[in-house]
């Protein structure tokens, strides 16, 4: 049924959902519709939701000159210091960001990134992190960031999906970053290592 015509295969994507035991069609038209309803091992199809929840973060220079010296406020507010004393920073964790992305080359983040199947991108398919929304960048700062007092869990590494290509979030992709979280894959999709969950 996804064989179609060429043009109609050219602007067809599909992806496996082992997560949710889905599978996600985009680019679907009325006719593969039809021609899908007609397999009893479909129970449903729905159309893909778009959740409008992602806002923009505040982007602001700050002169290195004029950057607090220590932890950041936030980082003292929830007690991360008296926790490092006890030894704990992260170390041996990896956390798995989804959400706009992330700036890999940020300066408090570029040390962090784990580049070993680190990055998805199921939206654009791009090779390394990247953000320009700055909505995950900011999220993987507040968890893993290494400079400037940012971070609650500075030894921590980081892994980032693009859930989220614009302000708005589409279920499939969030759905297929979840399932890269579980069992990351390169940045082509390939390669999957569930052992770098």
């Amino acid at each position: 049924a996804l064989e179609g015509s060429k043009a109609r295969k050219n602007s067809i994507q599909v992806n496996q959902l082992w997560i949710t035991n889905q599978i996600s069609v985009k680019g679907a038209d009325l006719t593969l519709l039809q021609e899908l309803d007609k397999f009893s091992e479909i129970s449903t199809i729905e159309k893909e939701q778009i959740i409008p929840s992602v806002k923009p973060a505040e982007l602001k220079v700050v002169p290195k000159d004029q950057i607090q010296a220590g932890e950041q406020w936030g980082v003292e507010a929830i007690e991360a210091p008296a926790v490092w004393q006890s030894g704990i920073r992260g170390a041996g964790a990896v956390i798995a960001i989804v959400a706009t992305g992330a700036r890999g080359t940020h300066e408090a983040l570029r040390d962090s990134y784990r580049q070993q199947n680190g990055w998805y991108d199921p939206i654009q398919k791009t090779d390394s992190p990247n953000d320009v929304i700055g909505v995950g960048t900011h999220l993987a700062g507040v968890i893993a960031g290494r400079v400037n007092g940012i971070g609650v869990a500075p030894e921590a590494q980081w892994i980032a999906c693009k859930g989220c290509g614009t302000f708005n979030c589409s279920s499939a992709d969030l759905l297929a970053c979840g399932q890269w979280a579980l069992c990351p894959t390169d940045s082509r999709g390939s390669d999957a290592r569930c052992d770098l969950a």
